[in-house]
């Protein structure tokens, strides 16, 4: 694990991430390795947020360079965080998930469509990268 250990197991809670808040295996959570600009860590592909533990979470450079443990990553989703860390050394984690609300919106020909006077003040102000 090396230099990786606790932010390991930040990044694997006990109890586990709420699963129920998103859905399918295509969300991550990739913190950035402490004392590094181009490490991260992403959970192998095909795990669920109840399934991630310290052990099964994948040690990734900004170049897609497998460091420590399985090469079995989703690559839309390196390739999404990866862009972010790169960019952005003042971030050190990185979070996106499908959630249903969210699969539903994005399916809709119209879009996100604000519908109510609170939701046009807090999208255009909301901080969506």
């Amino acid at each position: 694990m090396g230099g990786a250990g606790p932010a390991r197991r930040r990044l694997s809670p006990d109890p586990p991430v709420r699963h129920d808040h998103a859905t399918l295996v295509y969300n991550h959570i990739t913190p950035r390795l402490p004392g590094t600009d181009d490490q991260f860590l992403i959970h192998e592909f095909g795990l669920g947020y109840n399934e991630i533990t310290a052990s099964n979470l994948v040690k990734i450079d900004v170049d897609g360079h497998v460091l420590e443990g399985t090469p079995r990553i989703n690559p839309p989703g390196y390739v999404i965080h990866s862009a972010v860390h790169a960019a952005r050394h003042d971030v050190n984690c990185v979070m996106h998930t499908h959630t249903p609300y969210g699969m539903a919106v994005s399916a809709l020909e119209s879009g996100f469509v604000p519908l109510q006077w609170p939701a046009p003040a807090d999208w255009s102000t909301a901080n969506v990268s």
